[in-house]
């Protein structure tokens, strides 16, 4: 009796046991539920926060619609730019132009021996001459005059579908604007080998055009491609500048020409806006495929560059642990907090770039945006995020070289603002210099300072986008002057070689002079 009484009273003990069985299961489900709903409530509610407050998430508003003149201007240049091949190519961009002697002096890279940028970047066997280039050039000058008149009216639109382009993870070719603007710079400074002041402006008038190029289009390699063009026109414009016979009507039309380049930093924020757009895509893509799937697609990015993803994405414990069980888990539950927490992220760093067009200052910039990587904190409970997405954020795809890990898990575009800031401040610099060319033709000599500018030859005192102040400018006793910029650190501490180091100047060249005793005395007026 005892015995079948024991029976009857763990029976419903067992009974109840089983009944909990399926409690435990379905709380962890509940969890996951009710952390993905939270997490796209909390992600939807913050963007509508943000889109009221002006920011944009919807490519098809970032982006223009695709353009039937840009698509037409597209297939022009590409058929153009197909006639400069050959060693033409290897010509472009690669001539010095600014060569120091041993005394600090500067020389123009078009007057004398032909000098390359970068020789080791040529076999041994490999010879250039400013004959050959002559030669090359006058091969191609039909091809040449039609790419010069192209660039008059270049489109500022776009000739693609972005929201295509992001769903396919492809991005639009700009190769053509790179061998365009080459050539463009090899012609120019051919032009001033042979002394044809005219044909070199009309090329470096081209050059600068791309400076308006696509500048609709929000997207960073566009808008990186257009800033280094424009560090090639600076090139161009210093060594043409150096050049005796303007005149007043050609420096007027030079100069603006390099003032319709405007508007550039408010283009910035665009640029990270854009790539706050297109990570988010790359999020929901992971979101929606298979960790297999991840793989696949980005093996096959790393094969284009000759590389191989890190044993830690790919080895196989981590692959099945990843496949089957994180990734699922964290694509229903935690991809939108993890996106969420991205754009949150982000924001100081997009407010930092949005100032830099009003304090046109580089320093503050990257003072502020250091300030927001560092105030970076993991999130809560990181297990469940992948913060850094694998695979597809281990490689800067633009150059084909692996990230370094650091505490800041995004992107750094710090490189990028300065190098923009950086051409942006040289090519304001050539603007000062052809103004005062127009205020030497006028008076007979060099201003006694950037004032006596304004408001004939300049609208205003031009700025140094290092530090938001006006550049420097100092004339000496001699009659000669030294304009220069304070470079990427803001101790003013004189003037070391051109464009490097701390400060920046304007670099100057020496005059021919029959009498050695007063060549000291004879650095030409703004480097001529």
């Amino acid at each position: 009796m005892i015995k079948f009484k024991s029976e009857m009273e763990r029976s419903p003990r067992r009974h109840r046991a089983w009944w909990l069985l399926p409690l435990l299961l379905l709380l962890p489900a509940a969890a996951l539920v009710e952390e993905h709903w939270r997490g796209h409530w909390e992600l939807q509610s913050w963007k509508h926060k943000m889109t009221a407050k002006g920011e944009m998430f919807d490519p098809a508003k970032l982006w223009p619609p695709s353009s039937a003149a840009s698509m037409d201007f597209s297939n022009q240049l590409g058929g153009t730019v197909k006639e400069f091949s050959g060693k033409l190519n290897y010509y472009g961009a690669s001539v010095s132009t600014i060569i120091l002697d041993g005394s600090g002096q500067a020389h123009r890279g078009s007057q004398g021996s032909f000098t390359l940028q970068n020789p080791g970047a040529y076999s041994a066997d490999q010879t250039f001459s400013w004959e050959e280039l002559n030669q090359l050039i006058q091969e191609k000058q039909s091809a040449l005059q039609h790419l010069r008149e192209l660039m008059k009216a270049p489109p500022a639109g776009i000739n693609y579908d972005i929201v295509q382009r992001l769903n396919n993870d492809s991005m639009p070719n700009f190769v053509a604007w790179r061998i365009a603007a080459q050539t463009l710079h090899g012609s120019a400074l051919n032009n001033l080998h042979k002394g044809d002041l005219q044909a070199a402006e009309q090329d470096l008038e081209a050059l600068l055009a791309f400076g308006k190029l696509g500048e609709k289009d929000p997207g960073l390699v566009s808008f990186m491609i257009r800033m280094a063009i424009i560090g090639l026109s600076v090139d161009v414009g210093w060594d043409a500048l150096q050049a005796d016979g303007w005149t007043e009507p050609q420096l007027a039309a030079l100069q603006a020409k390099c003032l319709e380049v405007t508007n550039v930093l408010s283009q910035m924020p665009k640029t990270l806006e854009a790539e706050r757009i297109g990570r988010s895509y790359l999020l929901n893509w992971f979101r929606t495929h298979s960790y297999e799937q991840a793989v696949e697609r980005c093996q096959k990015s790393y094969a284009g560059f000759g590389l191989k993803p890190s044993p830690k994405d790919t080895a196989d414990p981590v692959r099945f642990w990843r496949q089957w069980v994180f990734h699922p888990l964290w694509s229903y539950a935690w991809a939108e907090q993890e996106e969420l927490k991205y754009l949150q992220d982000l924001q100081p760093e997009l407010t930092a770039l949005r100032e830099a067009g009003q304090r046109q200052s580089w320093l503050a910039l990257r003072d502020e945006t250091k300030a927001s990587h560092q105030n970076y904190r993991a999130p809560f409970a990181a297990w469940r995020f992948y913060v850094k997405l694998p695979l597809a954020e281990g490689i800067d795809f633009s150059t084909g070289s692996k990230l370094q890990d650091s505490g800041y898990p995004y992107a750094d575009f710090s490189k990028a603002w300065f190098w923009a800031m950086r051409n942006l401040t040289l090519h304001e610099m050539v603007i000062t210099v052809i103004a005062i060319k127009r205020y030497e033709l006028k008076h007979g000599k060099a201003p006694a300072g950037l004032a006596a500018l304004v408001p004939e030859f300049l609208s205003d005192l031009p700025p140094d986008l290092m530090d938001g102040q006006p550049l420097r400018y100092q004339l000496g006793s001699n009659g000669c002057f030294k304009l220069y910029s304070v470079g990427d650190d803001s101790p003013d501490d004189g003037c070391p070689p051109p464009w490097k180091g701390k400060d920046w100047i304007w670099p100057q060249v020496m005059k021919a002079v029959k009498d050695p005793h007063v060549a000291a005395a004879t650095a030409s007026h703004g480097g001529e």
